[in-house]
């Protein structure tokens, strides 16, 4: 009766712990110490399936030899033995993160990994856009701010031999510059 028991209690936590690794938005795969996938939510299910046409089934060995870049991410990152976390482009602009604490073991005997799985595709764009904003307001702000610093070191350093219409073209192009800066930062 008690292992009638026991085991009954042990159904019913295996199907709690697989309902909440069910309700993570991320991609979570378990896997033996062997690459056998012993466990996966349907996020990562779903990931994976998008990106590679293929449902992986339990039993699944990520450490087969494989051409699929996904496959082999999951397989290199499962045999790092430390905290880990790595970033692929399974097809031309997709990209997914991968993460896993290292392997799980217990008194010295270690039994697999859980890896978490992200498309961190919308994250790698926005980077991208805010690197490639940053380098053009870098060269917009440049611009004016060479003309009119070299202006002002002009009038500072030549000013006793300056004519007034060549101090007044000098100013007016600091006055011109500084009326752009003045736009491009409203804008």
């Amino acid at each position: 009766k008690n292992l009638i028991q026991s085991n009954y209690r042990l159904k019913n936590e295996k199907i709690r712990i697989n309902q909440i690794i069910n309700t993570i938005s991320a991609g979570i795969l378990v896997l033996e110490d062997d690459g056998q996938l012993i466990h996966a939510n349907a996020s990562f299910h779903r990931i994976f399936y998008e990106f590679t046409d293929f449902e992986v089934p339990l039993g699944f060995s990520f450490l087969q030899p494989s051409e699929n870049v996904f496959v082999q991410a999951i397989a290199k990152i499962f045999q790092e033995d430390k905290d880990t976390s790595q970033t692929v482009e399974v097809q031309p602009g997709v990209y997914i993160e991968l993460r896993t604490r290292g392997r799980l073991a217990a008194e010295e005997a270690v039994y697999g990994a859980v890896i978490e799985v992200r498309d961190i595709t919308e994250l790698v764009e926005f980077s991208n856009m805010r690197k490639q904003f940053i380098s053009t307001a870098s060269h917009e702000l440049r611009t004016p701010i060479s003309a009119m610093l070299q202006s002002l070191h002009n009038l500072e350093k030549y000013k006793e031999n300056l004519k007034e219409e060549q101090k007044t073209h000098l100013m007016d192009i600091v006055s011109r510059n500084a009326t752009l800066l003045y736009q491009l930062v409203e804008d």
